[in-house]
């Protein structure tokens, strides 16, 4: 069976080919468009079936708050399904969320927690907030736990223009639901950081980053004993967002070295009590269930410090968490859970080992200087900055290795260095890649053995690598084993060079702007920036800003 899944959304719009189980292709639209977090998701439908080229049998798609007749006509007429065969995802948005990291994971029974800033919209006024699943081959996902909130904008689809909050209950009163009669869960609490530092929503890991620099403060609890937010602690401002309530008047544009103490320390607060309540939350499911594998999925799943807490608040649990985590990841999740449904396949396949999907594109018409891994090795080790553009684009937000951008972790002014050249905050950290054997010398790694996505941050136990050493002595790191191939092979070089086998890695975009995706996009990107050279792996061409001119055959 071929499937075609389309996430329309409100952000992050994407699309997939799901065939026989198996992930053929998939693109997130912004990749395409160049418009960050862009909501059509034409060109990836368009680039998914020109990359296919087989017969699509059906479709699973998710909108918001449901599919219009608009979005089932453009997926009818570019697939050339028909719309009875078009199923509707978009009251299954959680649900979709945890068939991806369920099917991703290897696990044969998992609880799967999700939590983002709001899952599906019922026809009872209410929206989801968080959920916790327990799921088991081919396709069974009992909800265990589900917190819901009053959506005001779409309280209308009650019926008689009111929130039924009894009604949702005795409708679900199969599992533990609760509901908040204010709009908002545990993310959103979490965005009133982000929005006291004039940041949108999405940005929260700008408020991850910020958060190390902070202390604790002298608040009070946030949430009840169900995970809810207290929500008369916070007041609404004029963007539906919150403000804690005596923040209402210290909203800042910018956060500089000489101010961002007051905002540092909210943003300590509210990491330190959403992970606090995310932990509980999980304690809550293993104790109703006696299941100890926990996947990890949902924007909140993004945060890589929370990841490393759970590791060690419940280190009896055996963890997944899910690259591709945010709503890009929805179509692929969808399609996963419609398949299983239908076929009633019971394959269980092994936890992820991939996050690239897409196409390659033809480099051929790209000429420069020739050279050599070893020679990128020594560039690194000279302290310059080199992209590098590989193959397939990495699907989720975490850069890998194929859009990356390196540099030398041992220079003391890396963070600023690189800081400039993305035209980013300064407060914000960078990841390392680093030799699988050798993550255990400079990482407090626990019990954890690798981390291929890098969706877990670890202590630093060296004070060798401080352009990849947060300032709470943390760092977000990749692991690569030979499999890898080049990644691998680049970094034993760098070992030989500087003697330690870890390299500074970074998304390959710049500030407010997608990841590359062709050719042409890195090309435009080192015009636009103070990167010294891309590296073209495929063809071993190396450019740099002063050969732009000659860089076309």
């Amino acid at each position: 069976m071929n499937i075609i899944s389309v996430n329309f959304g409100v952000h992050d719009s994407s699309a997939c080919i799901l065939s026989n189980g198996e992930v053929e292709t998939y693109y997130k639209e912004e990749r395409l468009s160049r418009i960050k977090r862009d909501v059509n998701p034409k060109l990836a439908i368009k680039q998914c079936l020109n990359d296919f080229k087989g017969k699509i049998d059906c479709a699973t798609v998710i909108s918001y708050p449901s599919c219009s007749s608009n979005d089932k006509k453009l997926i009818a007429n570019l697939a050339n399904v028909s719309e009875q065969n078009i199923h509707e995802y978009s009251y299954f948005h959680h649900l979709s969320h945890a068939a991806l990291a369920f099917y991703n994971s290897g696990f044969e029974e998992s609880l799967i927690v999700v939590i983002d800033g709001q899952g599906s919209i019922y026809t009872d006024g209410v929206a989801e907030c968080e959920s916790v699943y327990l799921a088991k081959y081919p396709c069974s996902f009992e909800c265990v736990i589900k917190n819901v909130s009053v959506n005001k904008e779409h309280s209308h689809l009650s019926g008689n223009g009111t929130v039924s909050l009894d009604r949702y209950l005795k409708k679900h009163k199969e599992y533990e639901c609760n509901i908040n009669p204010k709009e908002g869960g545990i993310v959103n609490v979490y965005n009133t950081a982000t929005v006291l530092m004039s940041q949108s929503v999405l940005e929260n890991g700008k408020t991850m980053g910020l958060s190390s620099y902070g202390k604790k403060g002298d608040y009070p609890s946030f949430f009840n004993e169900k995970s809810q937010p207290n929500w008369d602690l916070f007041t609404e401002d004029s963007s539906h967002s919150r403000l804690y309530n005596s923040h209402k008047d210290k909203v800042i544009g910018t956060i500089k070295k000489d101010n961002y103490k007051f905002y540092a320390d909210y943003a300590y607060e509210v990491q330190s009590q959403t992970q606090d309540t995310v932990v509980n939350l999980i304690k809550r499911a293993i104790e109703k269930t006696g299941c100890k594998n926990v996947c990890m999925v949902g924007g909140y799943a993004m945060n890589i410090v929370a990841n490393h807490y759970y590791l060690q608040q419940l280190p009896d649990v055996k963890f997944y968490f899910e690259p591709n985590a945010d709503d890009g990841g929805l179509p692929i999740g969808a399609a996963k859970h419609f398949h299983h449904e239908r076929t009633n396949d019971e394959t269980k396949r092994p936890i992820v080992t991939t996050a690239f999907h897409g196409k390659t594109y033809d480099l051929t018409t790209y000429r420069s200087k020739t050279t050599t891994l070893q020679e990128i090795a020594k560039l690194l080790h000279q302290n310059n900055s080199v992209a590098v553009y590989k193959g397939l684009a990495e699907a989720g937000q975490r850069a890998l290795g194929n859009r990356s951008i390196f540099f030398n972790p041992l220079h003391p002014n890396a963070k600023e260095i690189v800081n400039k050249i993305k035209k980013r905050e300064w407060y914000r950290p960078f990841a390392g890649i680093v030799l699988e054997e050798d993550a255990d010398l400079f990482f407090d790694m626990g019990v954890i053995k690798s981390s291929p996505h890098m969706t877990i941050s670890f202590p630093v136990k060296t004070d060798l690598i401080p352009g990849i050493t947060h300032i709470d002595g943390t760092c977000r790191i990749q692991t690569t084993s030979k499999e890898d191939g080049y990644l691998y092979e680049l970094i034993k070089e760098f070992k030989k060079l500087s003697g330690v086998g870890i390299i500074l890695n970074t998304s390959f975009n710049l500030a407010g702007e997608p990841l590359v995706e062709t050719p042409d996009d890195a090309v435009k990107t080192l015009k636009n920036s103070d990167l010294n050279y891309i590296w073209f792996e495929e063809t071993n061409q190396l450019f740099t800003n002063k050969k732009l001119s000659s860089m076309y055959s």
